[in-house]
C-alpha cells in the first residue's frame, strides 16, 4: 500500500489533474483497469477530485472509490490505507490543516509547481514545512516538479530550473 499527497502551498498549479492522471495510469498500468484498488481522497473544499469521479460515475464509466476528507485527516487516512494498495489525496492550494495532516500519513508527497517565480519562490517555505512533518514522518519522500511550463519563454524555463 502507498500513500500519495498531491500537495503545495500555491494553488493553480495542477494538483487535482495530476491527482486524476495518476490514478487513471496507476489503474492500468497495475491494475488492468481496475480502479477498486485505488482510493481518491478529496481534502480540498473545491471538491475537484470529487465532483470528476462523480461524473464518471454518472456517466457510467468505470469510476475509483472517492471520499472527501476535511480537518485533521491523518487517523482516517492511515485506516483507509489499509484497505487499498494506493491512496491518492488531494490537499487545498494553501497552507491547510488538510495538507499538513496529509503530511504525517503519506509515504510520497508530489509537488507540481508552475515555471513562474511567485510559485517558485513558495518552494522554499514548502521545504521548511516539509522538514517540520518529518520531524512526525520521517520517512516521507517528496518530488517537485514543473508543471504547466510555457513552451513561448526560456526565461521561465532556466528560472526555474536553476531554482
Amino acid at each position: 500500500m502507498s500513500v500519495i499527497l498531491l500537495g503545495h502551498q500555491k494553488g493553480g498549479v495542477g494538483k487535482s489533474t495530476t491527482a486524476v492522471n495518476l490514478a487513471v495510469a496507476l489503474s492500468i498500468e497495475m491494475f488492468k483497469g481496475d480502479t477498486k484498488s485505488i482510493l481518491l481522497i478529496d481534502a480540498d473544499p473545491q471538491a475537484t477530485l470529487y465532483r470528476w469521479s462523480q461524473r464518471r460515475e454518472d456517466a457510467g464509466l468505470i469510476s475509483f472509490p472517492c471520499i472527501r476528507l476535511e480537518g485533521n485527516i491523518t487517523q482516517q487516512i492511515k485506516r483507509e490505507s489499509e484497505k487499498y494498495e494506493y491512496v491518492i489525496v488531494d490537499a487545498a492550494g494553501r497552507d491547510s490543516r488538510e495538507m499538513r495532516s496529509a503530511m504525517l500519513a503519506s509515504d510520497i508527497m508530489l509537488m507540481p509547481t508552475k515555471a513562474s517565480r511567485a510559485d517558485l519562490e513558495l518552494l522554499e517555505h514548502m521545504a521548511e514545512t516539509v522538514e517540520m512533518s518529518r520531524d512526525y514522518n520521517p520517512n516521507l519522500k517528496v518530488g517537485v516538479f514543473i508543471n504547466m511550463t510555457p513552451t513561448n519563454s526560456q526565461a521561465e524555463k532556466i528560472t526555474a530550473k536553476n531554482f
